[in-house]
């Protein structure tokens, strides 16, 4: 009976009404080719209007598209029983194509578009990717979104407004599917008044204020609701539109009631017309109604699915047809959870009953791409009256806004999308094959590299520290090639013999550097990527539609791209560094000549001697030109993307000139291309990471790294910073600098972050720096403030860009405050002539480290927050309980330190606490026929440790250790105790008259020796223990890597459960996944929490875990108690008159490096330097030249010391 007054009713309108003529009405059935002007053949809707075919050939065509004639006419021969015959045929285009209507009307206009993806023999079209413009609007992007296969075809509707003569409609498929397709087309003139120019909007607060110029935005139909009543078809509404139940999208339809009218709907000048909706959505509605003395409670709420991150235009549609007299309706409206209209009396504002009227609101919905509902609801108001209606709705409109690019459908604005088919493909598909290309060749590289070792190379490595271990390590035997001895030289070759479990963990290896190499690969061709439109139309749309969820939202697309590569590749090299450390013990390879060491080390050439970079190799430069390259590239990429969105009329919407615009977008980017360089600000001064030692770098060579991303990085965001607060001025927005959104970008916590930035940044300068090194040092400790303002200005998901350098720094961070909380215990201490001072420490035998290593030291009676590296001059084979360090009195420090040992009351124990040691994972001294060191000064205490290696390696293993030259430059005769220093202070068991040593000493302010007799002879100091000290140790055990692996995969394991816990349980239900609702600062502040939390906790118990292994060994160490006369060596050793009748002393002048260095024979010399940055750079430029092709440069430089050389 419903059913039946509904559609009695409906005729009976029709019959009175007058049908709206378009000036303008196009129906397209593409593909087919009936002509225009043939009515007869054309194809008949299923609303009972003609469409005619799209390739009419009439002079009179009142549209064109030559672009059409490359097309494909495609037709389904298998159609779905009862299917429109429009669904019949489809127009498919492999290029880009386009449709121009010629305008009778300007105004608004509709825009259909019939979508089918039927299969036929040639094409699939369910498998098309393409975009869809109208003219300045991009409609469509995605779309496989549509799902309109089976028997499911899908309209879409927009209503744009137009100012010219035509109208065009561009098909631009994808590059990756080639193909896009439509089956019909509407291009209809729309009612001038059927948009009105203001609506009210809903703020985040709920308040309402008005939305001008909504006449001027293109809208899209999302959903078209006939409340209470059947659907109604184009056929019975005078636009055509079509209007379904809300059978489906009613929460709940407890309390309310269907109700048909039979009368006649009064429309009136002015109100609403039929063509803002047809009488059959008016003659229908939902109600609320009070049947008892008492107003019901009941509200009615719609939940209307859409997408985030655009503005949605709300028209709610009402005609009171349930009251029997005027003013007995109030109620109230709701829009998406706010009150939107209060106490509405329909018959105030129509002054009848059966009068229509609607309501336009505008809500903005999310800043991203995640969905939601959006709500509508009705209720009883204050207003009410018992016995009567309490609330009605009719019908429900809701239509997308475009957004600033004129889009419905993405970021990228018409021309983009233009240019992405000539441009913007091609440049991802360029990508692709040059990544592809770089990892073939990495890869031939690598497997080069490993056929040439496994067939040529002659390795060395370590005997297993005890004999019962023989079986498992490798086996050394010697050959004599030769019965004759000349010059007393050894000629011996070590033979290594892998057994099965050797090549097998070899095998290993190679797989890992192999799966290293291809995720490095892939996260760098991310960041290259990361600009282009490919990345951002195609790739991370689809990778955000699959992860997206609950628990992640979109911080898991940047954790997945961006830090869980790097994790994995740490990780990967942990288990590597403890394959080589425990199977492999770091062989040390040597060639049989010095042609094939001189591909290894062409790269390390120095290629730039002097200038602000400072010395830099081949292989640095070409690093540092790709970085500037990728730095380049972003942020050309970004402001072509962006400038293609500025219009004249986009600017003047906004209220601003082109360039004002254009600098608004240039300090964004800037922003966007300085987080690449603090994403990598971190890796190099991460002490104990695995990734350095991966690629054979040190992490005290590496500050260098560290302080070229410094300075770029503040650069850029100077400039970044800068640009907006010129364009905050010139657009009369300087109050935005106070502005700390709750949810969005924090301005307050940017222009903080770069504050301090420049602080830091200041005190970096090399005199700064030199002057006043406590103000750089404590200055620096804000790179903690640095970093947490920083993810309160971006928000926590952009700002996991730059997580894994910071949180592989935080792991390692955190491990050293742990080692540092021990206190070292000191055995002895020697004070030397030239006002420097030898510490020695205790250390357990499973701590082991390779020469050059540094370690840092904290004294608290000198300063409690101060650390200051040294290098380690012991060697942990000669002395497996004693770490030794030699500190030269230059600073502030230093001299305190030295105060307090010298004075002849001198302090029988020091607390000390140790980090470290830090050092190479592996060295290559013996690749080398001769090697020769240059120091000057202090320099000389890495070159001590080498030499004592070379000790062990000669005397011990009885290997034939390269020829040794060491030139070192000392202001006066007293610092010629620093040689003193090259043989251990307990003694050596062995003869060392095998080891070529030949060491030129130059003094350079004395004459000769006699001009400084007064010198203070060494002094001795020997510290009673203290139950609180503990011998030096690895923090980790013997498996250190194992477990800093663990530490790394752990605690992020650790981090994901809890955050997508705390996202899934607290987060989401607030904020839906729009991050329009959660406070960003709450955000923030809970993932930095549990990211602290996560490192400390797999820390924590892996240090636990190996603390008492620790213990057992510290406790194996000899207890050395005051000085004693037996372990003091003599003055007159065999190894000291060895020393001194190798050593020649020159006065009154420095040595002619040059000379020195052209002299050398052989075709493969190892040059060393360690000192000032002069003789550095002197020893680089002689070693660059084309002079000295078999010099291989090495420097040693650490920023924290100060070498002294004049």
């Amino acid at each position: 009976m419903f059913f039946f007054l509904f559609l009695l009713f409906s005729f009976s309108t029709l019959s009175l009404s007058h049908p709206f003529s378009p000036l303008d009405n196009y129906l397209l059935d593409c593909g087919s080719t009936a002509p225009l002007t043939t009515a007869a053949t054309s194809s008949l809707s299923a609303d009972h209007r003609l469409f005619s075919g799209d390739l009419a050939r009439t002079p009179n065509s009142p549209f064109h598209s030559p672009s059409l004639r490359a097309s494909v006419s495609l037709r389904n021969d298998n159609p779905f029983p009862g299917l429109s015959p429009i669904y019949h045929t489809a127009r498919v285009f492999t290029s880009p194509a386009s449709y121009t209507f010629s305008l009778k009307d300007k105004g608004p206009h509709i825009v259909r578009f019939h979508f089918h993806a039927f299969k036929s023999p040639q094409l699939d079209l369910g498998r098309a990717q393409f975009r869809v413009l109208v003219d300045d609007y991009v409609v469509l992007t995605n779309f496989t979104r549509l799902n309109c296969t089976g028997q499911n075809p899908k309209v879409l509707e927009f209503l744009v407004p137009v100012e010219d003569e035509k109208i065009v409609i561009v098909f631009v498929p994808n590059r990756d599917s080639k193909l896009a397709f439509v089956n019909a087309i509407e291009v209809i003139s729309a009612p001038n008044d059927l948009v009105p120019e203001t609506a009210q909007f809903i703020g985040s607060s709920g308040n309402l204020v008005n939305f001008d110029g909504l006449n001027k935005q293109a809208l899209e139909v999302v959903h078209r609701v006939n409340v209470g009543g059947p659907k109604v078809t184009p056929f019975n509404d005078s636009l055509w539109r079509t209007w379904v139940p809300d059978d489906g999208l009613l929460r709940s339809s407890f309390g309310s009631e269907r109700l048909v009218f039979g009368g006649r709907i009064k429309y009136h000048d002015g109100g609403a017309s039929r063509e803002v909706a047809p009488d059959n959505v008016y003659n229908s509605a939902r109600l609320i109604r009070s049947e008892n003395d008492s107003v019901t409670n009941v509200n009615i709420t719609w939940a209307f699915p859409i997408l985030g991150g655009y503005k949605y235009l709300i028209r709610l549609h009402f005609c009171d047809i349930a009251s029997i007299s005027l003013n007995m309706l109030y109620f109230n409206v709701f829009v998406n959870g706010y009150l939107a209209y209060e106490d509405l009396d329909l018959s105030y504002i129509t002054r009848s009953l059966a009068s229509p009227f609607y309501a336009d609101f505008v809500v903005d919905y999310g800043d991203g791409n995640v969905g939601g509902d959006l709500s509508v609801g009705i209720g009883p108001s204050k207003n009410s009256i018992t016995h009567a209606v309490d609330g009605i709705l009719n019908g429900v409109e809701v239509m997308k806004i475009n957004n600033s690019h004129s889009s419905f459908d993405g970021e990228d604005c018409s021309t983009i999308v233009l240019k992405s088919w000539s441009k913007g493909n091609y440049s991802g598909l360029l990508l692709t094959l040059a990544a592809a290309v770089c990892i073939v060749l990495s890869l031939s590289m690598v497997i080069r590299r490993k056929m040439i070792e496994s067939r040529e190379s002659l390795s060395w490595s370590r005997l297993p520290v005890n004999s019962s271990d023989g079986d498992d390590h490798v086996k050394i035997s010697r050959r004599r090639r030769s019965e004759q001895v000349t010059n007393q030289e050894m000629d011996e070759e070590v033979l290594k013999k892998s057994p099965p479990s050797q090549e097998k963990y070899g095998r290993a290896q190679f797989a890992i550097r192999l799966m290293v190499l291809v995720l490095f690969l892939a996260w760098v061709f991310v960041w290259v990527v990361a600009p282009t439109d490919t990345y951002k139309q195609i790739w991370l749309p689809q990778l955000k539609a699959k992860i997206n969820s609950s628990y992640f939202g979109k911080q898991g697309a940047t954790l997945l791209l961006f830090t869980v590569p790097i994790l994995f590749i740490a990780v990967l090299g942990s288990i590597y560094l403890h394959i080589a450390k425990k199977y492999n013990y770091f062989k040390i390879e040597r060639s049989k000549n010095g042609k094939k060491c001189e591909g290894v080390f062409i790269g390390k050439r120095p290629m730039l001697v002097r200038g602000p970079l400072g010395i830099v190799s081949g292989t640095e430069l070409a690093l540092l030109f790709m970085f500037i390259v990728l730095l380049v590239w972003s942020f050309s990429n970004y402001l072509n993307n962006s400038f293609a969105k500025i219009s004249q009329k986009s600017a003047a919407e906004d209220g601003e000139k082109v360039w004002q615009k254009k600098l608004d977008k240039s300090a964004l980017m800037l922003g966007k291309v300085g987080n690449i360089c603090l994403a990598m600000l971190f890796f190099p001064v991460t002490r104990g990471s695995s990734l350095l030692p991966l690629v054979g770098l040190k992490s005290e060579s590496c500050i260098k790294y560290h302080i070229w991303l410094g300075n770029m990085l503040m650069t850029i965001f100077t400039a970044h910073g800068l640009c907006y607060i010129i364009y905050w001025a010139v657009t009369n927005q300087l109050s935005k600098m106070l502005e700390w959104k709750k949810t969005g970008i924090s301005n307050v916590a940017g222009e903080l972050t770069l504050l301090i930035g420049l602080l830091m940044w200041l005190t970096t300068f090399p005199r700064i720096r030199r002057k006043a090194f406590e103000l750089f040092f404590y200055t620096h400790h804000l790179y903690i403030l640095f970093i947490v303002l920083f993810i309160f200005h971006v928000g926590i998901s952009y700002a996991c860009i730059m997580l894994p350098g910071f949180y592989l720094f935080l792991v390692d961070r955190y491990l050293r405050f742990l080692q540092s909380r021990q206190q070292a215990r000191l055995v002895s201490a020697r004070v030397l002539p030239c006002e420097a001072v030898e510490l020695n420490f205790s250390k357990t035998h499973g701590l082991t480290y390779n020469p050059t290593s540094i370690v840092f030291i904290n004294i608290p009676s000198i300063s409690k927050l101060q650390w200051h590296p040294f290098t380690v001059t012991s060697n942990s084979n000669l002395e497996p309980e004693i770490l030794s360090v030699v500190i030269k009195s230059e600073g502030a420090w230093s001299q305190k330190l030295y105060q307090m040992l010298s004075v002849p009351s001198a302090i029988d124990h020091l607390n000390v606490h140790v980090e470290g040691p830090y050092g190479p994972v592996s060295t290559d001294y013996l690749r080398h026929e001769t090697l020769v060191m240059i120091s000057g000064g202090s320099g000389i205490t890495p070159f001590v440790s080498i030499i004592r290696e070379l000790i062990y390696l000669n005397i011990t293993l009885r290997y034939r250790t390269p020829k040794l030259t060491l030139i070192c430059a000392f202001k006066n005769t007293s610092c010629l105790s620093m040689l003193d220093m090259i043989l251990p202070c307990y003694g050596i068991n062995g003869d060392i008259s095998s080891l070529q040593l030949q060491i030129e000493a130059y003094i350079t302010r004395e004459e000769d020796h006699k001009q400084n007799n007064n010198s203070i002879p060494l002094q001795s100091i020997w510290f009673k223990p203290n139950q609180k000290d503990s011998p030096i140790s690895t923090i980790l055990g013997p498996n250190s890597w194992v477990w800093v692996g663990a530490i790394i995969s752990s605690s992020f394991i650790i981090f994901i459960i809890l955050i997508g816990m705390i996202n899934h349980y607290y987060i989401f239900p607030v904020d839906h996944n729009t991050n329009k609702i959660f406070s960003y600062p709450l955000k923030s502040s809970i993932n930095m929490l549990v990211i602290c939390v996560s490192i400390a906790m797999g820390a924590s118990a892996a240090v636990l875990w190996n603390k008492k292994q620790n213990v057992k060994e510290a406790k194996k160490v000899q207890n050395m108690e005051g000085s004693s006369p037996s372990v003091e060596r003599e003055l007159e050793s065999l190894p000291n008159q060895i020393l001194a009748n190798a050593t020649n002393v020159h006065y009154g002048g420095r040595p002619d490096l040059r000379r020195l260095l052209l002299e050398l024979k052989g075709s493969n010399a190892g040059v060393l330097v360690s000192g000032p940055k002069e003789m550095r750079q002197e020893v680089a430029a002689v070693c660059s030249s084309n002079l000295a092709e078999n010099l291989h440069f090495e420097s040693f430089s650490f920023n924290c010391v100060t070498y002294t050389y004049l």
